[in-house]
């Protein structure tokens, strides 16, 4: 049986525990039924057949999937249509990493399409990895956080300056006691004297000097305030 090959091949890195999809391109002018085989091939080993799916062109429809090999639909699905056929790999392993393409067998020969590398890395820190989000996620999501954070620096401003007028007032309200002295005057003592300091009066009075030309005594009273503590 002669091989033709019309192959391409690339390369996919996809962290273990993901799922990869591989595609390969079916060219040629087919009319009616085509049957098209997935291999897998690694480190220079022979091919070994996946499966085998057909499609019908005439119903566009796709046909059975025939497993080989120990692989089964749990762990890997093919899907065709009129020009590609698509292997999917559901939570992959190291053990999946190789050498994968697809072929058809139109007459008494077999002719083999694009094929792809699949290369397998570890996990992020050993864990199994998220799924990755789609455009319109990340596009919700970042709508949505923007609002929530600009929600959450208003209050944050809002909170700061209550406590700041808080703390303005306390201090303005510590630092003078007031106290009311006899007259109706208010005055504004500083926190450095004491509630238990007292004021006496006392009044004095002085007698002047008998002046020698004068007969007459003259009174000059004084009032001399004194504090004790």
């Amino acid at each position: 049986m002669a091989v033709f090959s019309q192959s391409k091949s690339t390369s996919v890195v996809v962290r273990e525990g993901q799922s990869a999809q591989m595609n390969c391109s079916v060219i040629g002018d087919y009319v009616g039924f085509i049957s098209v085989t997935w291999l897998r091939q690694t480190d220079q080993s022979a091919p070994v057949s996946i499966l085998s799916t057909s499609y019908d062109f005439k119903k566009s429809k796709m046909g059975n999937t025939e497993y080989h090999n120990s692989f089964n639909s749990k762990h890997m699905t093919a899907s065709n249509t009129s020009s590609t056929s698509t292997l999917e790999i559901r939570s992959v392993s190291v053990s999946d990493a190789g050498l994968y393409y697809c072929g058809t067998q139109p007459g008494n020969h077999m002719i083999y399409y694009n094929a792809t590398y699949l290369n397998i890395t570890a996990p992020v820190d050993g864990r199994e990895p998220v799924p990755s989000e789609t455009a319109e996620d990340g596009e919700l999501c970042s709508g949505v956080c923007v609002t929530v954070l600009l929600v959450l620096g208003l209050l944050s401003a809002v909170l700061n300056l209550v406590l700041l007028v808080t703390v303005i007032l306390i201090k303005h309200t510590s630092g003078q006691r007031r106290i009311t002295v006899p007259g109706d005057q208010t005055s504004c003592l500083p926190d450095q004297v004491q509630e238990s300091d007292s004021v006496n009066y006392a009044a004095l009075s002085f007698s002047a000097k008998k002046k020698r030309r004068n007969n007459f005594q003259t009174d000059n009273p004084h009032v001399v305030y004194a504090a004790t503590r």
